[in-house]
């Protein structure tokens, strides 16, 4: 019986230092890129989303720049406001244009400290949010990963 409950053990203690690891914040590195594109971008699609027409100048301006973003997509970031920016990802490889509908706009009213708003690297899906999404209550830190043109949130620490 010993061996069986000493293995029951391992298996618990095992799990549990698996899943400590669940409570750090995400990290770039976690979500790396390695396939970085370096030619020149496509041009911007605008027939490829509903909302791209309406932003063409900010579009074409910024995605003319190249990628920012998980390898070869551009975000491109504009305000709507006091303290408001909405932003559409760009893929300089086919010029599609995304407008992430779980995401179509951030705030930072409520922020403190110079980290505000988006937040994201060209070798990483990963994209980081301080402060809030579409003006919500909640207020902190937001982490989402652009896989398969969604972004996805993955974890929420909020301020108290």
């Amino acid at each position: 019986m010993r061996p069986l409950v000493y293995l029951i053990v391992v298996v618990i203690a095992a799990a549990v230092s698996s899943s400590a690891g669940t409570d750090k914040s995400p990290r770039y590195q976690d979500f790396s890129v390695t396939n970085i594109f370096k030619g020149k971008p496509t041009t911007v699609d605008l027939s490829s989303h509903a909302q791209a027409r309406r932003y063409r100048t900010q579009l074409r301006k910024q995605a003319a720049e190249g990628p920012n973003f998980a390898g070869h997509y551009k975000n491109a970031i504009w305000g709507c406001g006091s303290s408001c920016a909405a932003f559409a990802i760009i893929d300089s490889q086919s010029g599609r244009v995304y407008f992430p509908p779980e995401l179509p706009y951030v705030t930072y009213t409520h922020w403190a400290g110079d980290d505000y708003g988006l937040q994201f690297r060209i070798d990483s899906r990963l994209l980081i949010l301080h402060g809030s999404p579409q003006e919500k209550p909640e207020v902190g830190t937001f982490y989402y990963v652009w896989q398969t043109n969604t972004l996805s949130l993955i974890r929420s620490e909020l301020k108290k």
